[in-house]
């Protein structure tokens, strides 16, 4: 049996960096009711919304992957990502330092090791709303989300 790699390399942290540090050229290509469901939610634009911070910045991801990354496999964004290719290769998402890659900090090795592994346990149609912590309110979620 493969040992597992032991990288201290969360992507879900890069994702959610890409996102936040994107966040306004995203939204630009969401559709206008996906635009319009995220400010009903988020208490910036609407103090009467209901969902705590953590729930709308999950909110916020479970949209960003599901729309803007057309629902794709963590391991298909992960290679992406790392390479460069797909929605990660349009060069306005960068400031001119770049996004750093994974080849950076690991070795191509590494990075297969690691591929490897997330694809391991890849879904046959993923759903990320299931991937949320207990708590954190996956009934409303999933509710809300049957409409995005």
């Amino acid at each position: 049996m493969a040992k597992e790699v032991g990288m201290e390399f969360a992507f879900f942290e890069f994702l959610r960096s890409f996102y936040v540090d994107n966040r306004g050229i995203i939204r630009n290509r969401y559709r206008e009711i996906t635009k319009k469901y995220l400010d009903y939610n988020d208490k910036e634009k609407n103090p009467d919304a209901f969902l705590r911070t953590p729930q709308f910045e999950a909110l916020e991801m479970y949209v960003f992957v599901k729309e803007f990354m057309n629902n794709q496999q963590m391991y298909q964004m992960f290679d992406d990502w790392s390479k460069r290719n797909g929605v990660f290769s349009d060069r306005r998402f960068y400031d001119e330092a770049g996004q750093m890659t994974l080849y950076d900090v690991y070795s191509p090795k590494q990075y297969h090791d690691y591929f490897l592994q997330i694809k391991k346990y890849a879904e046959d149609y993923p759903n990320y709303i299931f991937a949320l912590t207990m708590g954190l309110g996956k009934t409303i979620l999933g509710s809300i989300l049957k409409f995005v």
